[in-house]
């Protein structure tokens, strides 16, 4: 909607300057008038949308689980649950720290961890599977038995 005001105000803009009769003082007053609105107008449409820190503690926003598979030498398909438990803000980008571990006998080992800037939607209260193909250069070709860990970092939100 302040697109199109924004296109209109813009065209009256174009007509005052080149196709009225005003004096030369009113058009130039109407025209600082129209770009102060035009410039109000495009900020109060991005203050919303643009994601921020702080909306949302890293805790409300949990991974639910993890599976991986290898799809390439060193490159494994990680496939994650993550849940928004805020109740607010809808997350816009996540930190997620991806890590490898190798289990045996009950007791795990890290092998490699990968952190990545990710830009997924989650609504609130909702919660989302999303597959990443992340390279794991330290694990060895033969490893088996590969456990994977996704914790968040950190995160951006809208309200």
């Amino acid at each position: 909607m302040i697109r199109i005001i924004v296109l209109a105000i813009g065209l009256f803009v174009i007509w005052m300057l080149f196709f009225s009769d005003f004096p030369r003082k009113r058009k130039i007053d109407f025209t600082l008038l129209a770009l102060f609105l035009v410039v109000g107008g495009l900020w109060l449409e991005g203050r919303g949308s643009t994601p921020r820190m702080g909306l949302i503690e890293v805790e409300e926003v949990v991974s639910c689980g993890a599976t991986g598979e290898r799809s390439y030498l060193t490159n494994f398909n990680v496939d994650h649950c993550l849940q928004n438990n805020s109740t607010s803000a809808s997350v816009k980008r996540l930190g997620l720290k991806f890590s490898a571990l190798a289990c045996a006998d009950g007791e795990c080992t890290e092998l490699e961890s990968v952190e990545k800037d990710l830009q997924i939607e989650i609504a609130p209260q909702e919660t989302i599977n999303n597959t990443e193909n992340i390279a794991f250069n330290k694990v060895p070709k033969d490893a088996e038995n590969l456990s994977w860990e996704v914790e968040v970092v950190s995160v951006k939100a809208t309200r």
